[in-house]
């Protein structure tokens, strides 16, 4: 699945077949992290440094609209 949205070293994927709720995978380097679109909460993450997970969820928040508009596309 290609990357909805690049941003410093990080890449965020929505994958077609996920579960709800809205949700972003955050991938940088070989680290990841799932991330709630709404409450910006995190999930699973692996291997990230606090410092990239709080720069992940900051990404999140600032791109809101254009992620929850991503996520409807895929799953209506």
């Amino acid at each position: 699945m290609p990357a909805i949205h690049r941003h410093h070293g990080f890449r965020f994927v929505i994958y077609p077949n996920d579960h709800t709720p809205p949700h972003v995978h955050v991938y940088k380097a070989e680290a990841s992290a799932i991330i709630d679109i709404e409450t910006l909460e995190d999930h699973d993450v692996h291997e990230m440094r606090l410092k990239d997970l709080r720069r992940a969820r900051q990404i999140v928040a600032e791109q809101r609209e254009s992620l929850m508009a991503s996520w409807r596309e895929f799953h209506g």
